[in-house]
């Protein structure tokens, strides 16, 4: 199956594994090339069944149809399972992802802080943004305006924000 003619052929459950996996398309020739004589041999649900955990188990850099072909036996079992953490292991990432977050939190908190201060700079001082405005957006007519839109929203939070007296990110967490 293609994902143009949206063909049902014998690899569609293929295709449908491999595209719920990685996304894209699937080099179909090659993959029937390595599936049919398995299928022969094997039949097709317990070729679609190994399939789907060799797929589960392989990271999309490094799958290989042929790969899957010559490594047949070790499909035979579920998908490996990833040993749980131990209870040291599970506390230190726990903190760590907690710290993280936190440090985002932050983040957000002072980014949103920063634009709400450099807005109101704006609005209040019209006269001394006008000229910031024209130079940070001249600075960035090379770049589209799919990135250069936020691009110069950042860059005007941040130098009205400094205009306006408002304190950068070190002086603001003390």
């Amino acid at each position: 199956m293609t994902i143009k003619t949206k063909k049902v052929t014998w690899l569609t459950p293929y295709f449908d594994a491999w595209h719920t996996r990685y996304g894209g398309t699937m080099p179909c020739g090659v993959v029937a090339k390595v599936l049919k004589p398995l299928e022969a041999e094997h039949g097709p649900e317990e070729t679609l069944r190994r399939w789907i955990v060799y797929l589960t188990s392989t990271d999309g850099r490094f799958v290989s149809p042929a790969r899957f072909a010559s490594t047949w036996g070790e499909w035979g079992r579920l998908a490996p399972v990833k040993a749980p953490l131990s209870r040291y292991e599970a506390t230190v990432t726990e903190l760590a992802d907690q710290r993280h977050e936190a440090t985002v939190a932050l983040e957000t908190k002072y980014q949103s802080e920063a634009h709400r201060v450099g807005a109101r700079w704006a609005k209040d001082h019209p006269d001394e943004f006008a000229p910031i405005k024209a130079h940070v957006e001249r600075s960035y007519h090379n770049i589209p305006k799919l990135f250069s839109g936020a691009m110069i929203k950042a860059e005007l939070t941040q130098r009205c924000a400094k205009e306006a007296g408002f304190p950068s990110f070190e002086a603001w967490m003390t």
